[in-house]
């Protein structure tokens, strides 16, 4: 049977464009990524309690609704913020938990100049367009929240920053979700994707598309790899990320070890010359698809996976 509403939530950085485009391949499925308005602001003002659970209701309520006969399916990293209010709107919503390895995703977030004060293409808050305006404002901050002291939030690197975040949204889809049944709640790793999408439509009770899968929203250039991260960066991941990381990548420590780490920068160097020829050229669904390849082979092996 299926839903009328299917909402994915994760991180960001973490695969949700992909996600999207699959669905987009299916006839009975209206399927967007970061629907407008993106509630970027809207979220995060909701987590701080600035932006009053009517307001977001009523937003969502007006611009979340798929056309007569379609189920409506969206990935938005701002709805794991959101979930108590997509539940009072949607009785039916059902939920994809879409994780991606931390080590990885706080690369692509430092590479993408996350808690920068600017952003991946322009060194200047002043010089950013509105739409990346938005997102630098709206990004979640923990003295904001009243998590972490504001002395100690600025005195962070942004490295600690992205880690702290990478937690936080998880640990809060996770208790957001923690009384949902396997009958509405699905967690799929990225790693897993490409095995695992079929059996995703299976569980919505939609037929899979009939096209492939591409990776969407590729990073421009190599992200900070973690086999090049110092200890106390290692240290600041283990103590934002640790708890998360063992629930789903649970061999991770033994992975990140100085003495395992040379097993795997050749795979960094085989996906920064895969980026390096796409630079060159125009990014074809082969050379993307062999990126993400390539950039996902250390995360399995670092889950115990052959």
């Amino acid at each position: 049977m299926t839903s009328e509403h299917v909402f994915i939530l994760s991180t960001g950085r973490s695969g949700t464009m992909t996600l999207a485009r699959l669905f987009q391949g299916l006839e009975s499925v209206h399927a967007v990524h970061e629907a407008p308005p993106e509630l970027v602001l809207e979220a995060s003002g909701y987590a701080y309690g600035e932006v009053s659970h009517e307001t977001v209701r009523e937003i969502v309520r007006e611009s979340r609704q798929a056309p007569e006969g379609k189920t409506y399916v969206e990935s938005n990293q701002n709805l794991s913020l959101i979930v108590a209010v997509l539940e009072e709107l949607f009785a039916d919503a059902r939920y994809i938990w879409l994780v991606r390895n931390g080590m990885d995703m706080v690369g692509s977030a430092m590479q993408k100049q996350w808690y920068t004060g600017h952003s991946e293409n322009h060194s200047r808050y002043e010089d950013c367009p509105p739409i990346e305006r938005m997102w630098i404002d709206g990004r979640l901050r923990g003295d904001r929240l009243g998590l972490v002291p504001a002395e100690e939030w600025e005195a962070m690197e942004r490295f600690e920053k992205i880690c702290w975040y990478w937690g936080e949204i998880n640990r809060t889809i996770s208790k957001a979700t923690s009384q949902m049944g396997t009958d509405k709640i699905k967690t799929v790793r990225l790693e897993d994707l490409s095995e695992q999408s079929g059996e995703v439509f299976q569980w919505l009770g939609l037929d899979a598309p009939a096209r492939g899968e591409t990776v969407a929203n590729t990073a421009k250039s190599a992200p900070y790899h973690w086999t090049e991260w110092t200890p106390s960066q290692l240290e600041a991941f283990e103590r934002h990320c640790g708890d998360i990381m063992d629930r789903f990548y649970p061999t991770w420590r033994e992975v990140v070890k100085p003495e395992n780490r040379i097993f795997y920068r050749p795979l960094l160097a085989a996906n920064r010359a895969s980026l390096a020829r796409a630079e060159e050229n125009t990014i074809s669904s082969r050379v993307a698809g062999r990126i993400k390849r390539v950039s996902s082979w250390a995360t399995k092996f670092g889950s115990g996976e052959s």
